[in-house]
């Protein structure tokens, strides 16, 4: 094998160690959920119908399922994200939940969020300087390093756009 491949291979292998040990060791307790019954539930459905029953909840627990499915489920839900900020009154929801938070993850999945309302063009993020503060003294809070980095950086991208 040519050595650049044997290199890939190496790197893909240190990536893929990194992310597993990074969910590992932040997954997080299921019974931390008040909607954990419903979710698993939600959960066990086709993809497709769990999309389309998403959008018929009321935010409160698309909220706590958009959670679960991201600190829960493995490999990540990070699909509800785009379906959660669809929501008409996502954004001041989220502020207040960000502002009460502590916890790593979820300010992490709460940027996310706040990103894809930036991603599909629904929101100005960048441009809105008391919530870029917030997001950014937020970010700054987060223990876990990887998960700082990843949010910081989340955070930079909303900033140049």
């Amino acid at each position: 094998m040519p050595m650049r491949i044997i290199n890939k291979l190496i790197l893909s292998i240190f990536y893929f160690s990194l992310i597993y040990i990074c969910c590992a060791c932040s997954s997080v307790s299921e019974s931390s959920f008040p909607c954990r019954k419903y979710a698993k539930q939600f959960f066990e459905q086709p993809s497709d119908k769990r999309v389309a029953e998403f959008g018929k909840l009321d935010i409160e627990t698309q909220y706590c399922i958009f959670l679960y499915g991201n600190q829960v489920i493995h490999p990540p839900a990070i699909y509800l994200a785009t379906e959660f900020a669809k929501q008409p009154s996502v954004l001041p929801f989220v502020t207040i939940k960000l502002k009460e938070t502590k916890d790593d993850l979820t300010i992490r999945d709460i940027v996310y969020v706040i990103s894809e309302l930036e991603r599909m063009k629904l929101y100005a993020v960048g441009r809105d300087k008391d919530l870029m503060a917030l997001l950014n003294n937020k970010a700054n809070e987060i223990k876990n390093d990887s998960w700082k980095k990843l949010t910081i950086e989340t955070l930079n991208d909303l900033e140049k756009r």
